[in-house]
């Protein structure tokens, strides 16, 4: 292909391509074409004035014989009319952008045009088509006129949802959808996961499917890498930083390689004095977390073998003990909104209840973190557990085999959004509330929390779930009546969520839950 490429000539006024050819409207151009379209042929744009220069003195005395533009173009749109074999269009501004009035074309081309009609039976209006000002026309959309037809998918959408219409999204979750000739076979489950693969898949079911079934990478790297320094940590820095901080025990009673250097040399950190403060709060928290662990001989971290088969599938990993106790730190202030840190340690309880039964066995988190209002440092825990883990874990494994196959309906923000919303309700709801006042309002705040709004972003802003969803929430996708939630979307998202907060303790700030002392 280069080669032949590379034996093209490279001559600059070869005008036979054998393709589409553009180029300036200049003398001696009668090559013939098949197709001639000529573009900006405005009242003042062409033919050209002439323009006198000072310095020009041909121009204060002229004779016969000297060049003028405007001849000279009138003369190029003739050799123009001559080129063209089989169709000549000629494209100019015909309605003013300010006021809209009609704007007539150059004097050539309404000679031509006066021409035709007197010559043939045909009006202006046959000769002269008129092209809507916008991309998204609604006339250009409609089968009976072919003169002026789009083809855009894009522009379409935009003119029925001008017109009122709803625009039925393609999701690639509809198994009859084809997006290549033979659609890839659904891989049958494997025999053994670990506990971070079956996390992965409940957290971002979406993204893992297109991972896996159609080889898709949505935003997995980034198109460039910044030039300018880092002024400020990212919320997902503050979340990540202090737990390697944490993990490695940097700065913490030892003499390992310092925190700040390692963090810097990754980039990580912003430069200076800013950068100084950043480290330092973060070595505090850390700092305070550990000590608060040593107070409670939560120093000791063994492992423990999972081994178990729920549902077909096999999940078998290792889960480490902190003082025979499963403690999970958290490197920010615990959010009821944002539960995504809990869901790891909430399996691996769930399996570790399976493995070694007792009456007394939690999942304890301790969220260590900076409080800005009161300039100092804070810990809380919180403790989580269910009477009945096996039951849980069939329900996340099933949502495991639906996300495997491409019909899960579960989403970050609306799924715990909805199972949040309900609790509340269900709590404030009396005898006298409709049936399905409950539900209604739970529907209506995942819808919220799928589309997001001014403060923060909702699942739809992922490219993922808007390409799997369009425009339409999975709440509210395909309902059985109006106002109550798709039935596979309430059931996964109690499955997920609903045990997690209902076994969730309130435990208050600086304050230990039972249990968690030897």
């Amino acid at each position: 292909l280069i080669q032949g490429r590379l034996e093209l000539a490279a001559g600059g006024t070869n005008q036979q391509t054998g393709s589409i050819t553009l180029c300036s409207m200049r003398p001696e151009r009668s090559i013939p074409y098949k197709v001639v379209v000529l573009l900006g042929m405005d009242e003042g744009a062409f033919p050209r004035t002439n323009r006198t220069l000072g310095f020009d003195r041909v121009a204060l005395k002229r004779q016969k014989g000297d060049k003028n533009s405007t001849d000279e173009d009138r003369m190029i749109f003739l050799e123009a009319l001559l080129s063209a074999q089989e169709h000549l269009l000629v494209f100019f501004t015909g309605q003013s952008l300010k006021n809209n009035e009609e704007l007539p074309a150059s004097v050539p081309v309404e000679q031509l045009i006066d021409i035709i009609k007197k010559s043939s039976s045909m009006g202006k209006e046959d000769i002269v088509i008129r092209h809507p000002l916008h991309h998204f026309n609604e006339g250009l959309f409609k089968a009976d006129s072919p003169e002026i037809q789009s083809y855009s998918e894009i522009h379409r959408r935009a003119a029925n949802r001008l017109r009122g219409e709803t625009v039925d999204a393609r999701l690639f979750l509809n198994p009859k959808w084809e997006i290549c000739s033979t659609p890839p076979t659904t891989e049958a489950l494997p025999e053994q996961i670990t506990i971070s693969e079956l996390v992965a898949w409940l957290k971002k079911p979406l993204e893992r499917y297109i991972q896996t079934q159609w080889s898709i990478y949505l935003n997995q790297y980034e198109d460039s890498i910044s030039d300018r320094e880092p002024l400020e940590l990212s919320a997902l820095d503050k979340v990540v930083i202090p737990k390697d901080l944490l993990a490695s025990r940097l700065e913490v009673g030892g003499d390992s390689l310092s925190a700040s250097v390692l963090l810097r040399a990754k980039g990580e950190l912003p430069l200076g004095r800013a950068g100084e403060l950043a480290v330092a709060q973060f070595k505090e928290v850390v700092s305070s977390v550990i000590e608060e662990l040593d107070t409670l001989g939560l120093t000791e971290i063994t492992t423990v073998k999972v081994d178990e088969t729920i549902g077909g599938v096999r999940i078998s990993d290792e889960i480490s003990l902190t003082g025979g106790k499963l403690v999970h730190s958290v490197m920010q202030e615990d959010e009821l909104k944002d539960q995504r840190f809990t869901l790891k340690p909430w399996v691996e309880y769930l399996l570790w209840s399976l493995t070694n039964p007792c009456s007394d066995q939690k999942v304890y988190t301790i969220h260590g973190y900076y409080e800005k209002k009161t300039e100092s440092v804070k810990k809380q825990w919180r403790s989580y557990e269910t009477r009945t883990p096996k039951e849980v874990l069939e329900g996340l494994i099933e949502i495991y085999k639906n996300a495997k196959i491409g019909e899960t309906t579960v989403s970050r923000y609306s799924s715990f959004k909805f199972v949040s919303e309900w609790i509340a309700l269900e709590k404030k709801s009396s005898q006298d509330d409709p049936p399905d006042t409950v539900e209604n309002g739970a529907t209506t705040a995942a819808i919220s929390a799928f589309f997001g709004g001014s403060f923060r972003k909702g699942d739809a802003a992922n490219p993922t779930v808007s390409l799997a969803w369009g425009n339409k929430a999975p709440a509210s996708t395909f309902p059985p009546a109006d106002g109550l939630a798709n039935i596979l979307f309430k059931k996964e998202a109690f499955a997920l969520w609903g045990p997690i907060q209902k076994g969730r303790s309130k435990v208050a700030k600086s304050k230990r839950p039972q249990g968690v002392t030897q």
